[in-house]
């Protein structure tokens, strides 16, 4: 039998986690201060004031003050203010909510979980603050520059449910997104290939071998840009490689209107928001982890780049996206 997952010893706090911190060997109340200091100098008074008030706990969530004689390689948490970030524009929409699971529909720049230079402007933050649900915990990520709709799991119980449809592919994913249309482009496509991405380095690739990357796409209407002509594409990935619509479009000739990486890195600062990837993760279909049953989630977001007639619920939806390429 699974038992209960174990409370955290420390609540979020404003949406973000406590950190966690081992220390080495604190023979005492004033040694574990030592310890904490020694690792995060530049908040030395923080770390003063959280063991004052009872704010570093171990984890049974006690406050270390309380010890008699702490263990050699015990765990703390401690909440530490994460440092200043860029605030992200727009807003963070939350689509559908139960007790067990959670869908919101985030902004283009906003980062799915927290991570370097990342903390408090990220959709997992935001949407705890939003629900309330100190627990949530994101079942996929979505690329930072993407638009769209993000599922979480409310408690742990339920997380493994949802994340493993999205490792067996068992959910169904909408995509949105403005390229730029050449003269002589498809008006749907098939494309297979073998995506390579080297950690570290910013761009993947296509390459030689067995393909592991599937995407299906189809036009679904044309405008004229200030560039040249611009297609809004229906695109059905069956398959998960980071960058796979990036890569894949870029490889048709028809690279994504704002993309900064394909086909070439363009050096973008951090605070420049004035050109989002025009991609937005606009459907999604996954069964309950409790219930069992399908449902079936739309962004009612827009592509700023697109000046014409935007899709309806019903294209994204009609039945399987294909075409040949």
């Amino acid at each position: 039998m699974v038992g209960m997952p174990r409370p955290k010893p420390l609540p979020p706090r404003a949406g973000i986690d406590a950190v966690r911190f081992r220390l080495p060997d604190p023979p005492a109340r004033d040694a574990i201060e030592t310890e904490l200091i020694r690792a995060f100098p530049e908040r030395a008074e923080e770390i003063r004031r959280g063991l004052a008030a009872g704010e570093v706990v171990d984890r049974h969530g006690n406050p270390v003050g309380e010890y008699a004689r702490p263990v050699k390689g015990e765990d703390v948490w401690l909440h530490l203010a994460p440092p200043p970030e860029p605030e992200v524009p727009g807003t963070l929409e939350v689509v559908y909510r139960d007790g067990d699971m959670v869908v919101v529909d985030k902004p283009h720049f906003l980062a799915t979980t927290p991570r370097a230079g990342h903390i408090r402007q990220t959709a997992l933050v935001w949407a705890r603050v939003a629900t309330g649900e100190d627990e949530l915990v994101p079942a996929h990520r979505l690329d930072r520059g993407t638009a769209g709709l993000v599922v979480m799991a409310v408690h742990p119980r339920v997380r493994g449910a949802l994340a493993g449809q999205f490792q067996r592919r068992a959910v169904n994913k909408r995509y949105l997104a403005v390229t730029k249309l050449p003269e002589g482009a498809p008006r749907a496509f098939e494309r297979r290939s073998r995506i390579f991405k080297q950690h570290g380095i910013l761009q993947g690739a296509e390459v030689a071998g067995e393909p592991n990357a599937h995407t299906r796409g189809r036009l679904l209407s044309e405008a004229e840009g200030p560039e040249g002509r611009l297609g809004l594409w229906l695109l059905e990935p069956t398959t998960g490689q980071t960058h796979q619509l990036r890569i894949h479009l870029h490889a048709l000739g028809m690279p994504i209107v704002g993309d900064d990486l394909y086909p070439c890195i363009r050096g973008v600062e951090h605070e420049d928001f004035s050109a989002p990837l025009q991609l937005l993760a606009a459907g999604l279909e996954c069964s309950h982890p409790v219930g069992g049953q399908r449902m079936r989630f739309t962004s009612a977001r827009r592509l700023s780049a697109w000046t014409g007639r935007w899709a309806t619920e019903a294209e994204i939806w009609v039945g399987t996206v294909s075409g040949e390429i």
